[in-house]
């Protein structure tokens, strides 16, 4: 019998990792072109790795674990022209937007008592592009109409994988 004498206790066989790292940044320029045009870039880029390391049946027997390697990262750009046209009775925008995403999921779990260690991994990366336009007119101060356009494009590519492999005399194959 196991007595837990706190809440952080646990009697796993081996100990608990849960290694996170981030980067992040992000930049917003606006400038002035004239009295009515601006010109704006925003861009964002984040990096985020995980490594975890668990005991799932957390006895001093090595029976449930589970190695997990996460990757996510993406790049984010837009590009705005903003203005103003017909004695401030348009106002308007175009632009052009780009993002890439690329997530990486690399697991191991081995059971010795049923025999069977299993591999999993997810590899996906999503790609848009996109070019838009809106404006709105005022046709009187209680009146006006928007209109807009979007053109995007996106991709996906997704790899999974799936394996389980026998163990001998219950000892998981090393995962490297």
């Amino acid at each position: 019998r196991y007595l837990v004498t706190d809440q952080y206790s646990t009697y796993g066989g081996t100990p608990d990792r849960n290694n996170f790292r981030s980067k992040s940044a992000s930049l917003a320029i606006s400038y002035e072109l004239s009295d009515s045009l601006t010109f704006k870039s925003m861009s964002g880029y984040s990096n985020n790795d995980q490594r975890m390391y668990q005991d799932w049946d957390r006895t001093p027997i090595v029976l449930f674990q589970l190695n997990e390697f996460i990757t996510m990262k993406y790049f984010t750009q837009e590009f705005q022209l903003n203005g103003v046209s017909f004695d401030d009775r348009l106002k308007w925008v175009a632009g052009l937007f780009y993002f890439k995403d690329e997530s990486f999921d690399d697991k191991y779990r081995s059971s010795p008592t049923d025999g069977v260690n299993a591999r999993e991994f997810k590899d996906l990366t999503t790609t848009s592009v996109a070019a838009f336009a809106q404006g709105s007119y005022n046709f009187t101060d209680r009146f006006s109409a928007t209109l807009g356009l979007r053109y995007s494009r996106d991709e996906k590519d997704y790899v999974t994988s799936r394996s389980t492999r026998n163990i001998i005399a219950g000892v998981p194959t090393p995962y490297t």
